[in-house]
């Protein structure tokens, strides 16, 4: 069984490695995912997986996003210490990670939007995330996918999509986006979560008091603000 279960692991980090790959930059985070048949080979890992107690799945659907996508980085360099043959340990955490999201997008049933140009610049010019109090946010569906439009993609100012999952008291905020050389760019994701038990407080200052004054924050802090926004 640990054997089956490293061996689909392995396809299912490297499938989903390959959704970096330049062929696939027209395309979302998501369809990336499903056109590599990552979304397959982590379907079969988790079947294997859930013979035992670990419902994956399960968690996948009904747990916090940041709780989730960090046991996949742990997990992944438990069971390959040294990694595969493809990626070393500390990068196939991070495609796992990565991975994870997607995972429980389609397991969530997320929808993708795409805003067509006129209203994808409606929005970039209307500045309110600041001043919107997070219990006025409603959405279409409780898991959801905004793809700005093509023309704003891979400038690295803004993510090239972001995701969120509405779940219980939290909202998470996921943002991913390509960076890096061209031909040799690599995906980079975000991830925060933001209470829904204090429906008044505006937006940005539940991110300035989620973040705080870290060195980390103040780095991103523009990049996500502006993506979420």
């Amino acid at each position: 069984m640990d054997f089956e279960i490293r061996n689909l692991l392995c396809e299912a980090l490297n499938r989903s490695a390959l959704s970096d790959a330049p062929r696939y930059e027209r395309l979302p985070p998501f369809v990336r995912f499903r056109a590599t048949s990552a979304s397959r080979a982590w379907e079969a890992w988790r079947r294997v997986v859930e013979k035992g107690p670990n419902k994956v799945s399960e968690m996948l659907r009904t747990r916090s996003i940041v709780a989730f996508v960090n046991q996949f980085d742990e997990l992944v360099k438990r069971l390959l210490p040294y990694g595969n043959e493809s990626l070393g340990p500390e990068e196939a955490g991070t495609v796992a990670a990565h991975s994870a999201i997607w995972q429980a997008f389609e397991l969530r049933q997320g929808v993708i939007y795409e805003p067509t140009p006129p209203l994808h610049r409606l929005l970039d010019d209307t500045y309110i995330a600041d001043d919107v109090p997070i219990g006025a946010v409603q959405f279409p569906a409780q898991t959801l996918c905004i793809v700005p439009e093509p023309s704003s993609r891979g400038k690295g100012e803004k993510s090239d999509a972001t995701v969120f999952f509405r779940g219980g008291q939290t909202l998470a905020c996921v943002t991913w986006g390509m960076h890096g050389e061209k031909g040799q760019q690599h995906g980079v994701v975000e991830v925060v979560e933001l209470p829904l038990d204090k429906p008044d407080q505006p937006i940005g200052t539940l991110l300035d008091e989620l973040c705080g004054s870290s060195e980390t924050y103040r780095e991103i802090r523009t990049y996500l603000r502006d993506s979420i926004d």
